[in-house]
This record gives C-alpha cells, structure tokens and sequence, in this order.
C-alpha cells in the first residue's frame, strides 16, 4: 500500500504541473475572454487525465493478473479499484490546482500534498490487519 502512495506522488505532480503552467501564462483568463465557461475548462482537464487513467490501469490490472498477483481477484475488481483511486487523484488535482500556486512551488505542493495522505494512510499500513483478496 505505501509503494503505491509512493506512485501516486508522481501522478500528482505530473498532473498538476500542466495545469499551473496554463494558469501561469494567463491562458485560462484569455479563454474566459474568448467566452469559455470555468467548468468546461476544468472538464476539459479532467476528461484528458481520465483517458489517461483508463490506460493505466487496464495496463496496471493486465500485468497484475498476468504475473499472478491477484490470483483470487477478479480483473475487472481490480481494474475498478485502480481506476476509482486514479479518478479520485484526478479530482484531487484538480481540486489542488484551482489554488493560487506559482509554476515553482506546483511540485513541491504537488509532493507535500501526496505526502499528507501517505502520512494518513500510515496507521493503515502498519497495523496488522491481514489483506484482503479483491
């Protein structure tokens, strides 16, 4: 669970760097001119990181259930697990990105942030509670 954390930190980073970049530049405000609605910006980003989450985890649940990790798991319980985390993370992002952040600071809060819900998952990972199959 804490490598998988790890993984998403990453995600997050690449996800919000893009973002704050098109902030940064004032592309937003020359689309709000142009008559562009706020939530179809934030849609379009949204839609472009859930494609790429429909990729990543149909890769991430082939190669589980190809070298046999989940041998009592369901495939599409796994891929329905990878997929939901992938689009909370999106939300998650997005939800970051809508802050004030400057271009320098994006991935160190980007890393902070992902850090903070490491930090809360902690006690889940360090108890003894036997996993469970998907």
């Amino acid at each position: 669970g804490f490598f998988f954390l790890l993984g998403c930190m990453s995600f997050i980073n690449l996800m919000l760097a893009p973002v704050v970049h098109e902030k940064a530049n004032k592309i937003v405000d020359g689309l709000t001119l142009v008559g562009v609605k706020p939530w179809v910006y934030w849609m379009h980003w949204w839609i472009i990181f859930a494609i790429g989450s429909i990729l990543s985890s149909l890769t991430l649940a082939f190669i589980w259930y190809v070298i046999k990790v989940g041998i009592y798991s369901s495939p599409l319980l796994v891929y329905l697990w990878i997929q939901l985390s992938l689009l909370g993370m999106i939300s998650f992002t997005l939800f970051i990105a809508s802050f004030p952040i400057t271009e320098d600071t994006s991935g160190m809060v980007g890393f902070l942030l992902a850090l903070t819900i490491s930090v809360i998952a902690i006690p889940f990972i360090a108890t003894d509670v036997p996993d469970v199959a998907l």
